[in-house]
């Protein structure tokens, strides 16, 4: 008899860099707040979607990365946070920022990436921020947030 995450290993190729990717930003996702992210992978490792190793890297560069001070006050525990929230535009066309952050005086836009960094990145957060400004927020702030690198950059 098969382990539950013996056959999930059959669903899963952790060496795809798209699954890889794919299953980083689900991580990402489910992680509202810093203190998220041990049960997270812990979840996804039971799940078999990742193994012990890939968990234990995950967690430092996640921590790592969260814990940079233009990052961390937008995982805080008392953050108002939406997560894959959709918006449309004055066209209708439907759009799907990763998370957006509500603070007093400013949004702000956060976005994950894996792979190479292409321009297209910066547009598609111009457009988001164009969205929620018409929307009312005027203070946007836009953070790409690369989890390969373990690195942020703001827009």
């Amino acid at each position: 008899m098969r382990s539950h995450q013996a056959a999930r290993k059959l669903l899963f190729d952790p060496g795809d860099p798209l699954e890889r990717g794919n299953l980083l930003h689900r991580a990402m996702e489910n992680i509202h707040h810093a203190g998220d992210i041990e049960a997270v992978l812990e979840q996804m490792r039971d799940n078999g979607e990742i193994d012990t190793k890939k968990m234990t890297e995950w967690s430092e560069k996640i921590r790592h990365m969260l814990s940079d001070t233009r990052i961390a006050p937008y995982f805080s525990a008392d953050a108002k946070i939406k997560t894959e929230a959709g918006l449309f535009d004055q066209d209708g066309s439907f759009y799907r920022p990763d998370r957006v952050v509500f603070l007093k005086d400013e949004c702000v836009i956060i976005d994950y990436k894996t792979g190479k960094r292409y321009r297209k990145h910066e547009d598609q957060m111009n457009t988001y921020a164009g969205i929620l400004q018409k929307m009312g927020y005027p203070a946007v702030k836009k953070i790409l947030l690369y989890l390969d690198e373990g690195k942020a950059k703001t827009v």
